[in-house]
């Protein structure tokens, strides 16, 4: 196992003291045969010389730009790849890591082989589950269409047994990929700027080269959650529009069995008539659940013309 090299993809957008959290736990990993990579998405704030301050030995670099979930990671992708790197481990930088969550993940790796493996996310009591695994994956690969998605989600970790187990999908936020994948299949898509990507990811992976995604119930993180988003209540606006959008792409791509109805093209009068009205409608009127339900709509109707990309940048909701 000590053979395996790691490198330890962290991405910062204006949260330098979250991600000072996450790398310090990091650090108290027992697995030790790893390199760490920040990546600052283009902060405005003074996070790089905190960063760079607080953790000198640790390579950092500044984007030009805000790249995204996976435009950002993808710059420690390739460096795993140059570097002769053996796993990718890529961390939400509002999560503190096990000393064994690391090592469960590597022994996983060693157990399967060549396939995706993901944490199970603890709420901040570090013991309510807030992510176990996405549906149930059966031995022909498909979907199990009786099982529930993230069906342990809100019970205690301590009182329900999981079991290591193939799923449809798991969370960015501790999210293991072997270099070998990385060579053979590529990074997930950077289309998607924030959300979505690790789903698509797992799911092309699974349903097109036949490369299982893993719940490793003994490797487990306990997850912030949403710390970049923090800096300003508009930002929920963003995180809205994007779940929204690309939930319904990657739902339409790969989950047939989904209900997308709301998707329909036929519901697109709807929503062309809420823009219109939008436009004359006065601006005390529009409050923050306004505007909450502005951008899900948005989210929708941006879905059934398949937009992907880029669309709001989050500097622009930080005032």
């Amino acid at each position: 196992m000590e053979n395996s090299k790691v490198l330890i993809s962290i991405l910062n957008w204006n949260s330098p003291h979250s991600t000072q959290e996450t790398v310090k736990s990091v650090l108290q990993s027992r697995y030790k045969n790893y390199s760490i990579m920040l990546i600052d998405n283009n902060s405005s704030d003074d996070s790089v010389k905190i960063l760079n301050s607080s953790f000198p030995d640790i390579q950092m670099i500044k984007t030009q730009n805000n790249l995204g979930y996976a435009g950002a990671h993808k710059i420690t992708a390739k460096l795993a790849v140059k570097n002769g790197y053996d796993l990718l481990w890529i961390l939400n930088n509002d999560v503190e890591v096990n000393t064994t969550s690391l090592s469960e993940l590597i022994d996983a790796y060693h157990r399967h082989g060549d396939a995706l493996f993901g944490s199970i996310t603890l709420e901040t009591d570090r013991a309510t589950i807030s992510f176990a695994g996405g549906l149930e994956v059966g031995e022909n690969n498909l979907t199990d269409g009786n099982s529930v998605y993230n069906v342990f989600a809100g019970k205690n970790i301590n009182e329900v047994q999981i079991k290591e187990r193939r799923v449809s999908s798991i969370e960015g936020s501790s999210f293991l990929i072997p270099v070998n994948i990385l060579k053979k299949y590529g990074f997930m898509s950077t289309r998607y700027f924030m959300y979505g990507e690790e789903t698509a990811y797992c799911y092309r992976l699974r349903t097109k080269y036949n490369i299982p995604t893993i719940l490793v119930p003994r490797s487990q993180i306990i997850h912030r959650s949403g710390e970049s988003f923090k800096k300003s209540e508009k930002l929920s606006w963003v995180r809205t529009y994007y779940i929204t959008r690309n939930g319904n792409l990657v739902h339409k791509k790969y989950q047939n069995d989904i209900d997308l109805s709301e998707m329909s093209f036929k519901y697109a009068p709807h929503y062309i008539k809420f823009f219109i009205q939008h436009i004359f409608i006065s601006k005390k009127q529009k409050d923050f659940i306004y505007w909450t339900n502005y951008y899900r709509k948005l989210g929708i109707f941006h879905s059934m013309l398949g937009m992907k990309g880029m669309y709001l940048k989050p500097e622009d909701f930080l005032q």
